[in-house]
């Protein structure tokens, strides 16, 4: 693919197993926090939701005052910005004005259909976009989103139906100039948007999934649940991938498609449900008993605590799991039920959470870990192992509750707690990790605010213990985002 030339530090090579892959090119290899590329998008869409609020160009907050009057689709944050895209929204403008009946009469979800119209006006000027806010960056065509690999055959008649007829309905109300290609090949193209499009952050303060966009160079990155690079928001619609370790000469660079702090069958068929693929990664095809998986989503023997993890056959349901301590045998179905249980009460809790209901969401964790955490008691004399990403997630949702019911020093040490018990299973460059760090930072600063601590010495601990989760999360930050990124620069604020 003549895309992967642009970047001399990567190749392209093709695996038996995994197809097409980008492998460090670099002699020396590459360090943690390297930028591997940037890349421009070829096209992206603001969602919905964020109609009006959101600039369609760098996705930082839009002025309100700056929008286009005819279809009242498209804002902008600036007279740049729109300058930017005008080229392109001068041939989608009329097909957008009724793309709210297009979307009504095919059933096509109505952001796919205006990132494919974005794209078919892009394709149709392709020779006057402006260069990249970003020297260097990577900057594509439409034949290279054609490379780009889809799985429309796997999407189902009713879903093929439907976009088919949006499809049509676009190309109809387009100029003939934009609408040279055939309405096949504009299904196929939006399987190629399923199978590989980007959900972008906004560029603000409190930055959120509020775009999906094209990269064909980053769709040439394959996922592992074990990653060694991150992609990110670089501002002016470019994404940033980079390295968050050192990178060998030769290995191949890999991103995460998925959250992976969870259960191996879960990442597996969340992968085979929205990629259509099963993960072969390392972590998913070593042996259970010599993975991070094992204490992810690991059961321990409650007479031999946390070194008394049962160990099983996540393919074969038949033979009981065994404590590794004792030897005592758990049928698989019981091991599976106790887990199950567990989780129905996290998502309780997450439920009267979203409801603003944090007392009752609080009751129910306690419960959860009275049940299922170290030192619990129940009927199976089994509980999680503590870095369970139920019990991690449970304890992120607690300390959110402890925090807006009043209870600051309880808040502080579940998230401190989280930290520890995330740091086994989670590599340390990752945005959750980062989070964290930020998480506990925020709440000591709210417990010394309000005098939690009154002893001059134990003050100093904890200020110099807000200053190291800061700078944690400064640290990782600048492993995985640009140095301009909203989240760096509001960690870095907070460092002082």
């Amino acid at each position: 693919m003549s895309v992967v030339a642009n970047v001399p530090s990567l190749r392209l090579v093709h695996d038996a197993r995994k197809g097409r892959a980008l492998v460090v090119a670099a002699p020396e290899g590459v360090a943690a926090g390297t930028v591997l590329f940037y890349e421009k998008a070829y096209a992206g869409a603001v969602l919905s939701a964020f109609k009006g609020a959101i600039c369609n160009v760098c996705y930082k907050a839009a002025d309100p005052d700056i929008c286009c009057d005819d279809c009242s689709e498209v804002t902008y944050c600036s007279d740049e910005c729109q300058a930017h895209m005008q080229h392109v929204h001068e041939l989608e403008c009329p097909v957008l004005e009724d793309i709210d009946l297009i979307a009504k009469k095919s059933g096509t979800d109505r952001d796919l259909l205006r990132l494919l119209l974005r794209m078919l006006c892009t394709r149709a000027t392709e020779a006057a976009r402006p260069s990249p806010a970003i020297p260097g960056a990577v900057v594509t065509t439409f034949d290279d989103v054609l490379q780009m690999v889809h799985a429309t055959q796997l999407l189902g008649d009713a879903w093929n139906t439907s976009v088919l007829k949006g499809a049509t309905m676009l190309l109809d109300a387009l100029t003939p100039a934009v609408a040279t290609l055939s309405a096949k090949d504009v299904v196929e193209l939006a399987g190629r948007v399923n199978e590989n499009s980007y959900s972008v952050d906004s560029w603000t303060g409190q930055p959120q999934v509020t775009a999906v966009c094209m990269f064909p160079l980053a769709g040439l990155v394959n996922h592992s649940c074990d990653p060694n690079c991150t992609w990110s928001n670089a501002g002016d619609s470019i994404v940033a991938v980079k390295a968050t370790r050192f990178i060998p000469c030769g290995e191949e660079i890999a991103l995460t498609y998925i959250d992976t702090n969870q259960s191996r069958d879960v990442r597996q068929r969340e992968l085979r449900a929205t990629k259509h693929f099963d993960c072969r990664c390392e972590r998913c095809t070593e042996a259970l008993a010599d993975s991070v998986d094992f204490r992810v989503d690991g059961v321990c023997c409650a007479a031999c605590g946390v070194d008394g993890l049962f160990v099983g056959s996540l393919t074969t349901k038949v033979n009981p799991w065994a404590c590794k301590g004792c030897g005592r045998e758990v049928a698989v179905d019981g091991i599976e039920q106790f887990k199950q249980q567990a989780a129905a009460l996290l998502a309780r809790a997450e439920k009267s959470y979203d409801t603003r209901q944090y007392k009752e969401a609080a009751a129910v964790l306690d419960d959860l870990r009275d049940h299922f955490d170290v030192g619990s008691s129940n009927p199976s004399s089994l509980f999680l192992h503590p870095s369970h990403y139920i019990l991690t997630k449970a304890l992120r949702v607690l300390s959110d509750c402890n925090l807006k019911a009043g209870a600051i020093e309880a808040a502080y040490a579940n998230r401190k707690e989280v930290i520890q018990r995330l740091r086994t299973v989670v590599q340390e460059n990752s945005f959750l990790m980062a989070t964290c760090y930020f998480d506990l930072g925020d709440v000591i600063a709210i417990c010394l605010k309000h005098q939690v601590w009154t002893d001059d010495a134990e003050v100093d601990a904890k200020r110099a213990e807000l200053h190291a989760a800061f700078q944690s999360c400064v640290d990782i930050r600048a492993v995985c985002l640009v140095e301009s990124h909203p989240l760096l620069l509001a960690a870095q604020e907070r460092l002082g």
